[in-house]
């Protein structure tokens, strides 16, 4: 079990906004206490940072997230962990999540499990850097010149697979995605505050 949220969006109001997504991270950890992590994407700067810690402590704590509060950020990924058993030790930081191309510049968080045989049968074809079946979707994104070839993929080989997944790119402090999809095994909810914020969140638990 895990939780991930987010949003995407130049706030009307950053302080409200830091203090929705503070509130929905620390909230979080009722979906996995093993660890958290987020990647945010600041004007022409992305700030990157998991532990093995619960996210209720780690937004009290953390030095990096404290950094977001007075740094107005238009994109970004959370992450509390519930480890699934052998699919790596959270005290490992490589298996916890956020996942991210070498560049930092694409990162992936899921709210999932891929099966056992499954993970087994695939995990040989990639050079896995972790222990973490959810590791895999980041490696079928990077096996295709642009991410919507990698989601395709995702659907042709783990789609019997629990899935809410949420994919972030950053090109440039002027050009930035978000993509997010599940299956009917795990939620993703939407909330658009677009008139208030100008702001789109999401959220899965």
């Amino acid at each position: 079990m895990c939780g991930i949220a987010g949003f995407i969006g130049k706030s009307n109001n950053y302080n409200i906004s830091y203090k929705i997504i503070s509130e929905i991270f620390k909230n979080l950890d009722v979906r996995g206490e093993d660890a958290s992590g987020f990647w945010a994407s600041c004007n022409d700067k992305i700030i990157y940072h998991k532990e093995p810690v619960k996210s209720s402590i780690f937004c009290l704590n953390n030095p990096y997230w404290h950094y977001l509060k007075n740094h107005s950020i238009d994109l970004i990924l959370t992450h509390a962990r519930g480890a699934s058993p052998n699919y790596g030790d959270p005290l490992e930081n490589r298996n916890n999540h956020p996942f991210t191309n070498n560049n930092k510049n694409i990162a992936l968080v899921h709210n999932g499990k891929v099966d056992m045989l499954t993970y087994d049968k695939l995990k040989d074809f990639f050079n896995l850097s972790s222990d973490c079946d959810s590791e895999l979707y980041l490696k079928f994104i990077e096996s295709k010149v642009n991410i919507m070839d990698g989601i395709k993929e995702i659907w042709s080989y783990l789609n019997n697979s629990h899935m809410s997944i949420v994919i972030a790119e950053f090109l440039n402090k002027n050009d930035k995605n978000l993509f997010l999809f599940r299956n009917e095994y795990r939620s993703l909810w939407l909330i658009d505050a677009r008139e208030y914020l100008n702001q789109i969140f999401f959220v899965s638990t």
